[in-house]
């Protein structure tokens, strides 16, 4: 007799949903806390604070040392929860949570900024600790991110009832206040992962000193670190050389955007975080048919979402920076458009850096990052000196350029896929078709949100007239059959 079939959601579509339900409220969240921030401090002080951020994220990076990223391959490729391997990774990067923190210490010594850059940098630093500790890479190895998921509402949701709440009610004057409520809401994030963790895989933790196995660790993480390393600069670099040849206000400004990309970017990883651990799957399985597939569609959905992007930031520029941070941040809209399109840049350089990742070319992509970054310390002397923000900004867009050509020549090496593009076309056409609707909308409102949200519901409505997107092909990859 013939089972029933049932259809439901495969499991890397759950788990995309779990991470985009949590981060679009978690960034919602996150994101109006820092609106408030740029608002209620303004552009000098916001600088102050983007700025001390950024010189933590380094010592950031130093803590973790790419363990998440190794640790997340050896859980995926295993499926085997070892105890004592996670006890060793946590255990190392405790220790070097602790290095960490002792070099910021050392830093505010010697680095000649005011007494409230150095109390920033302080507060801010303090997270390096929680971070050593949270272990979303064990729950996305294992495909299980539904608490993962909690974990970042946690977070943001604390940071943002403090922050509004301190600026409301209590009218703090300190800036500092706002590193400390991010140590806070981090470390109750952290601590709820490892409760969830300790009762999910029923694993007793505890500290190992064993500096063998810290060797092993250290030698097979260290790609994934300098590969951080070099794309953190990438990202941040802008920020950290305007602070020491431009002024706080510029570094304001700079950032009311950045904070903008830092949410895209966010978007980018909640993609890529549950398709991941099939790339690796499918590689090392040698079911290239179905990484291909897999690659092509990832790679539709990509330029669905990019092209618009564009589009938008060429139509809304003012428009969104008025309507987000004020009149005070108007003159950052140019580079804002500008930043958009490094988005949209940086969003197909992930398909193939993960792809790079994924099959063992770990160096390839700490080489290519190397050569991105060192091109972009160089050129900041020139761009910042001269143009200020704007030349950052194209500088930063430059870089990625590098990135993606680079990256796409290095995957073709290893994998050649045949790529689908007949969608582009269809993209572009409803894209345009989308900023008709949305300039005619201008003459009735100057709001960003509300001219957004008509033009997202326009693009979609569009995609599907067009069938550019359709039903049975979302049924196709969303859902699974089993008996």
């Amino acid at each position: 007799m013939l089972s029933r079939l049932n259809l439901k959601l495969n499991k890397v579509v759950k788990n995309f949903i779990s991470l985009t339900c949590a981060n679009i409220v978690g960034q919602l969240m996150m994101f109006v806390a820092t609106v408030y921030i740029a608002r209620y401090f303004g552009p000098s002080n916001f600088g102050i604070i983007n700025f001390s951020n950024i010189i933590v994220s380094y010592f950031i990076t130093l803590a973790s040392f790419g363990l998440q990223t190794f640790g997340t391959i050896e859980i995926a490729r295993s499926n085997d929860n070892n105890n004592l391997k996670i006890n060793t990774i946590l255990s190392l990067r405790l220790i070097l949570a602790s290095i960490s923190y002792i070099l910021i210490i050392i830093l505010v010594i010697f680095i000649h900024k005011s007494m409230i850059y150095k109390l920033n940098i302080l507060f801010y630093g303090l997270t390096v600790f929680p971070i050593a500790i949270y272990v979303d890479w064990i729950f996305n190895a294992n495909e299980e991110m539904q608490y993962n998921s909690r974990s970042i509402i946690i977070k943001n949701l604390i940071y943002s009832l403090l922050v509004i709440i301190s600026i409301i009610v209590l009218k703090i004057s300190n800036i500092y206040y706002v590193a400390l409520y991010m140590f806070i809401a981090t470390l109750l994030s952290s601590v709820y992962l490892i409760n969830i963790m300790k009762k999910y895989y029923n694993l007793k933790i505890k500290f190992i000193f064993d500096i063998k196995s810290y060797k092993y660790l250290i030698k097979s993480a260290w790609p994934f670190f300098f590969s951080g390393v070099f794309a953190a600069i990438n990202s941040s670099i802008a920020t950290l050389m305007l602070g020491f040849m431009r002024s706080d206000y510029e570094i304001g400004l700079y950032n009311s955007v950045y904070k903008i990309v830092s949410a895209f970017i966010m978007i980018v990883g909640i993609l890529f975080t549950p398709i991941y651990p099939l790339f690796v799957k499918y590689y090392n399985d040698k079911k290239y048919d179905l990484l291909s597939k897999l690659f092509n569609n990832i790679r539709k959905y990509i330029y669905i979402m990019i092209i618009p992007l564009i589009a938008v930031s060429l139509v809304l520029n003012k428009e969104i920076i008025i309507t987000l941070y004020g009149n005070r941040y108007l003159s950052a809209y140019k580079i804002f458009t500008i930043l958009m399109i490094y988005v949209a840049a940086l969003y197909i350089r992930e398909i193939y850096g993960y792809g790079l990742s994924a099959w063992n070319l770990q160096k390839k992509y700490m080489n290519v990052v190397f050569i991105s970054s060192t091109y972009n310390i160089i050129s900041n002397l020139i761009f910042i000196r001269k143009w200020g923000i704007e030349g950052a900004s194209i500088n930063l867009l430059i870089s990625e350029f590098i990135n993606l050509i680079l990256m796409y020549k290095a995957s073709r090496i290893k994998i050649k896929f045949k790529y689908e593009n007949y969608f582009i076309i269809k993209i572009i056409f409803n894209s345009i078709i989308m900023c008709v609707f949305i300039y005619y909308f201008k003459q009735l409102t100057s709001n960003a949100v509300i001219l957004s949200i008509i033009g997202v519901i326009i693009y979609i409505i569009l995609l599907f007239m067009s069938k550019t997107v359709t039903i049975s092909e979302l049924k196709s990859n969303l859902l699974t059959k089993e008996e």
